[in-house]
């Protein structure tokens, strides 16, 4: 099993609600020390200064197709769209880790 994920961190800012974050990782029951191994380190890296919470995982089911309601892909810069829903057979296999962002004055010791 392999660590990677879906989507760069820089393009979840775009659809961030408030301080909450969803962080899409291919593949699914991922052991519970990926948490403190993969995701924290990534994280860091790019929320510097700030500590996380774990609010909800949640796994899916995932497709890929280049062109989503009307809308090519290329043209937003990506190569392709990705569509989350209820997992079956044929779907690429996904983990959603949804994430509050806390800054590092908010946590308290």
């Amino acid at each position: 099993m392999k660590f990677e994920l879906l989507q760069e961190l820089s393009s979840l800012e775009e659809f961030r609600d408030a301080d909450i974050i969803d962080l899409n990782v291919k593949g699914w029951n991922h052991p519970k020390e990926w948490w403190d191994k993969f995701i924290l380190p990534e994280l860091t890296d790019y929320y510097s200064n700030s500590t996380f919470r774990l609010m909800k995982k949640e796994e899916v089911g995932y497709t890929c197709s280049r062109y989503f309601e009307e809308q090519d892909a290329n043209d937003e810069g990506y190569a392709y769209w990705l569509d989350f829903q209820k997992y079956r057979k044929g779907l690429g296999k996904a983990t959603i880790y949804t994430i509050q962002i806390l800054d590092a004055k908010e946590v308290k010791p």
